[in-house]
């Protein structure tokens, strides 16, 4: 919610100075920019549930790097890529599994690889060497997921597994996305830019191991999938290079 209104406080002392500013959509008319951005990611609701139909993941952290050119008249097309990283309720999932001792190593990661599709309305704030950009931008593409390692240990009078464990497996999966928010740039050589960006929802599988030990010490192996919405929100602020402009 702060970020949300920051970026409102931020969009509102821009439009006050509208007597000396003039929108020029061929601004970035065959020109383009390097975006380096790092931020918040949140997941959606299914994704973070702590219920027993939920995955238990939490809030954690993005980075990533955008590569856009603009061709005419504030369309344009470019190329993402971006790691997320989602930390893992621990307490909750222990609190449901009720084992005698957990472990966890990492949490929920993602890298996306994806195409871009940008509308851009930027606004001239008197002369070049200052212009406020307005900018949407949708993206299709590919993602990985992985679960964190998850080792649990239980009494065996209450359960036939005394040694339990989880692990990640090759995941490859789509996504669509959008991006949108505010850059402000200087001397049509670098910038900065704020922005909200969402992952939509939709059900995914995310293949992982399983590996039990009864009392006996004999071995069970299994190959198995989660189900679930994979959706998430998220704020950034990025340092963006201009390439193309005088």
């Amino acid at each position: 919610m702060k970020y949300k209104i920051l970026l409102s406080i931020l969009i509102i002392s821009l439009l006050s100075k509208k007597a000396e500013a003039q929108p020029d959509f061929n601004y970035w008319n065959e020109a383009g920019y390097f975006k380096l951005m790092a931020g918040s990611v949140s997941p959606g609701t299914n994704f973070g549930s702590t219920s027993s139909n939920g995955l238990f993941a939490d809030n954690g952290f993005q980075i990533g790097l955008d590569l856009n050119y603009i061709v005419k008249y504030g369309l344009g097309l470019g190329f993402k890529l971006e790691y997320n990283s989602f930390s893992f309720n621990s307490d909750a999932f222990s609190s449901h599994a009720q084992p005698q001792s957990i472990r966890v190593k990492g949490g929920f990661n993602s890298t996306k690889y994806g195409l871009n599709f940008l509308l851009n309305a930027p606004v001239i704030m008197g002369s070049e060497n200052f212009v406020v950009n307005f900018f949407a931008e949708g993206t299709a593409g590919l993602r990985t997921m992985n679960i964190p390692e998850i080792d649990l240990t239980y009494n065996e009078i209450f359960n036939k597994y005394v040694e339990v464990s989880y692990r990640p497996r090759s995941n490859i999966m789509g996504f669509l996305g959008y991006r949108g928010g505010i850059q402000l740039l200087f001397s049509n050589k670098y910038g900065a830019s704020f922005s909200y960006n969402a992952v939509l929802p939709s059900r995914h599988s995310i293949k992982y191991s399983s590996r039990r030990f009864d009392a006996q010490g004999r071995l069970y192996e299994d190959e198995n999938y989660l189900h679930d919405f994979l959706d998430h929100t998220g704020f950034q602020v990025g340092f963006m290079f201009i390439m193309g402009k005088d």
